[in-house]
């Protein structure tokens, strides 16, 4: 009863920690949404592994014969000195049993947002039925209104630190608990069936991002052998389980020394390869962190040879999706014919203004402009130049016509600003009608 307490208590704890670094990372800012979502997934990633793997094994632990003269036992003084049978039935044992819970989880944790997203969209609607519901709505934003009724925002950080807490977690205590490797299969499994449905189906499109939160991912995965190694080599080389050892006690409540304490590790045992390869491996992820640059000089890594290799990608005017082209094509000619700035070539527009298909397209966004991530259009209410009666989504708080679009181009010609001449960015002031006299400046200034 107390380990199934313990195993609900870790996984409540596990959601109040993820919230709470959220919030706090999301609350610090970052430069980018790419470098945000790193920074919270290795916060997200770090509380939770603390809490599900090394927590619980870390109260339970009695450090009598490996303080180190440190008075570390004066502090930590639980029941087992070691990877014991007793503690393999008792701590393993809740260990696993919080990781198959785990493993269920993901359905559950969709289901709660996808219920929030539905009960907010009916309080929306005020609770009406029939048909005519669906027109119902008090948002008065057609940018509010999407947020509402697209689902809810799909949280690539806590997907990646959920997966890198089961990798950690299976590698840390796998030699010794060896079921959690399936357990992991089967939460891999849950995962991506769970994820599959829901971004087909609930979740908003998830955002485009660079590459940085796949190298983050990879760079801690790279260190989990070195877990499974050295941590391996303790279980492995207990005395009481693998050679009978047994020290009397006075007492059942006296806790039973099992020899095993740092004088062991130069004996030579099952668990001595283990030690070498993982002594081996913590040596290289050394080099290859802090010394980088110098084995590079030396010719020690693959970045000193020149690899070329031949993707068979087309030229880049012939990988630009017919969406994507358009879109700048729109932006391009509008800002230049309304506000006289060009920040795209003539000879680029027209270009891709006469283009129709592309058989290998680019995946993802294909500008460096941050209007044509919908994450920032979003963010920054900006209604794109190419929308069927664009004017009629703005509201600019006027009854004057003509001036409509202002609200939203003014994002955009802020953005672009190092395309405005120089002295009209210094003087020029942002005011109702500015577009009527924003062009002639430009002119002005030519």
């Amino acid at each position: 009863m107390v380990s199934y307490t313990v195993m609900i208590v870790i996984i409540v704890i596990n959601i109040i920690l993820k919230m709470i670094t959220i919030e706090l990372i999301t609350w610090i800012g970052y430069d980018t949404y790419s470098e945000l979502m790193t920074q919270i997934t290795n916060a997200v990633f770090y509380s939770l592994f603390f809490n599900t793997g090394i927590l619980l094994v870390l109260v339970n632990a009695n450090l009598d014969e490996i303080s180190w003269g440190l008075g570390l036992n004066n502090v930590i003084q639980g029941s087992y000195p070691d990877y014991t049978a007793k503690w393999y039935n008792i701590v393993g044992g809740t260990l696993v049993s919080t990781m198959l819970l785990n493993a269920f989880m993901p359905p559950l944790y969709e289901f709660q947002a996808v219920a929030t997203a539905w009960a907010f969209q009916k309080l929306d609607q005020g609770f009406s039925r029939g048909a005519e519901s669906i027109y119902k709505t008090k948002q008065s934003q057609i940018y509010s209104y999407l947020e509402l009724y697209t689902g809810p925002d799909y949280i690539v950080h806590y997907k990646y630190s959920t997966i890198l807490n089961i990798i950690y977690v299976t590698m840390l205590y796998g030699v010794g608990l060896p079921v959690l490797f399936p357990i992991a299969i089967i939460s891999f499994f849950i995962f991506w069936a769970t994820e599959r449905w829901q971004v087909a189906y609930c979740y908003q499109m998830p955002p485009a991002m660079d590459d940085k939160m796949t190298k983050n991912a990879m760079t801690l995965l790279s260190y989990t052998p070195i877990l499974f190694l050295l941590n391996g080599f303790w279980m492995i080389g207990n005395k009481q389980i693998f050679q009978g050892y047994v020290d009397q006690v006075a007492y059942t409540t006296s806790v039973m020394l099992t020899g095993h304490n740092w004088n062991s590790i130069m004996d030579v045992n099952q668990a001595t390869p283990m030690l070498l390869i993982g002594i081996a491996l913590v040596f290289i992820t050394i080099m290859r962190v802090y010394f980088y640059d110098t084995l590079t000089q030396w010719g020690f890594t693959l970045t000193a040879n020149n690899i070329e290799v031949d993707e068979n990608l087309p030229n880049f005017f012939e990988a630009v999706k017919l969406k994507d082209a358009d879109w700048i094509v729109h932006e391009a000619r509008y800002y230049q014919e309304t506000y006289g700035i060009r920040f795209v070539r003539k000879e680029v527009v027209e270009r891709l203004d006469d283009w129709k298909l592309a058989k290998k397209p680019i995946s993802g966004i294909a500008w460096y402009n941050l209007l044509a991530n919908q994450k920032y259009e979003r963010e920054f209410n900006y209604f794109p130049t190419d929308m069927k009666d664009r004017e009629d989504f703005i509201v600019d708080g006027d009854d004057q016509e003509g001036n409509d679009c202002e609200q939203s181009d003014m994002i955009a010609i802020l953005i672009n600003l190092a395309y405005v001449k120089q002295e009209v960015a210094s003087n020029f002031r942002f005011g109702p009608g500015y577009s009527a006299t924003f062009k002639q400046a430009m002119k002005a200034a030519e």
